[in-house]
């Protein structure tokens, strides 16, 4: 029973969010500075991040099963004001098949390691949701 149940846990570690580090990490524990939540109404996922300003930063929304009709898009604030991802970020799709992604690349400016929140809205539809990386630049 055992080996049934330690791939169970050891998936539910890192769901529904994955930190993939590149690089130092944003918080000398190690520990995932995000939390995904699902918001009731629909396909949509909001993650919250605790970020350091200074930092460069990548969010990025996994999707399977892409079609012709598949659309999705998202949307960044940055301690409740809106926030523009950079010009290398994807943050808009339709369209595209197979397995696809938005991401929002984040220059998050300010005071070297003042904390700083980052919140990514996500929307889509005709797709499935995979999964979330967080990685600092």
């Amino acid at each position: 029973m055992l080996k049934f149940l330690l791939p169970a846990v050891i998936a539910s570690f890192g769901l529904p969010c994955s930190a993939a580090q590149a690089g130092p990490p944003s918080h000398p524990s190690g520990e995932n500075p995000c939390s995904v939540s699902v918001a009731t109404g629909g396909d949509i996922r909001v993650a919250t991040c605790t970020v350091a300003a200074g930092g460069v930063y990548r969010l990025r929304f996994r999707f399977g099963g892409g079609h012709d009709d598949t659309s999705a898009s998202l949307s960044a604030t940055l301690d409740g004001q809106p926030f523009e991802c950079a010009a290398d970020s994807k943050t808009r799709l339709f369209g595209e098949d197979g397995d696809i992604a938005l991401d929002c690349r984040a220059d998050v400016l300010g005071d070297a390691g003042v904390a700083r929140t980052l919140t990514v809205t996500v929307l889509w539809s005709h797709a499935q949701y995979r999964d979330f990386a967080f990685s600092r630049e």
